[in-house]
């Protein structure tokens, strides 16, 4: 019985932890941030941007600059700059470069706004390459047996991975139970890269390597 309170007890404190550091995670405020965005004329205007970091740890809510970023201009105007009047984003933030590329949404991400084009972040850049996109997910309220009470979902941030091979349509894979079809078929051009996703020598955890392997052996 000892054991069985003790348990319950060790499990509350870990639950209460994570519900704090979920909680710590979501306060946010907003930022200037120097950059500047290439525009489709092939101009580089230096501009601040107006962006959204976490309170804690300073990086940069991306989810809330994929379909469209504020910005200063150098009158201190506020403007609102969309993926379909720029080809690029660059944001120097302290703790990293975010580097975000226009492309055209036929994935069919992110909200309806977003149908005319989305910012996406490049991690891999090449004949193929590695973007990150990141939504928000909500969990539902659950029942707390211990004490006979409901508790509210929470919204966590997950990010998936979106590739571009040279100006083709942009892809991901569906699942990660259809990771290895998905992604021998995408790229079926590169036979011994294909083999070791066969073989299992690298997985979806592995992309930024995959990607690194195709830009050097089947460019």
């Amino acid at each position: 019985m000892w054991d069985d309170n003790r348990d319950q007890i060790s499990m509350k404190k870990h639950f209460s932890l994570f519900v704090m550091v979920l909680l710590i995670s979501t306060y946010s405020e907003a930022k200037k941030i120097p950059g500047f965005f290439i525009n489709k004329e092939g101009d580089t205007v230096y501009v601040t941007f107006n962006v959204t970091v976490s309170l804690f740890r300073q990086e940069a809510k991306i989810e809330r600059i994929q379909e469209k970023i504020r910005y200063y201009d150098s009158l201190n105007n506020t403007n609102t700059l969309k993926p379909e009047n720029a080809s690029e984003v660059v944001i120097v933030n302290s703790v990293d470069t975010i580097r975000m590329l226009s492309r055209t949404n036929n994935l069919g991400l992110g909200s309806f706004f977003a149908r005319n084009g989305i910012f996406l972040r490049l991690i891999k850049d090449g004949t193929l390459k590695l973007f990150k996109y990141y939504e928000s997910k909500s969990s539902a309220p659950g029942h707390n047996n211990s004490n006979n009470t409901m508790s509210g979902g929470y919204t966590y941030e997950i990010e998936s991975y979106i590739l571009q091979k040279k100006n083709e349509p942009l892809f991901r894979t569906r699942s990660q139970v259809t990771f290895r079809k998905d992604m021998t078929d995408y790229l079926s051009d590169c036979p011994e890269l294909v083999k070791k996703i066969e073989q299992k020598k690298y997985r979806k955890e592995d992309m930024a390597l995959i990607v690194e392997e195709y830009n050097k052996l089947c460019h």
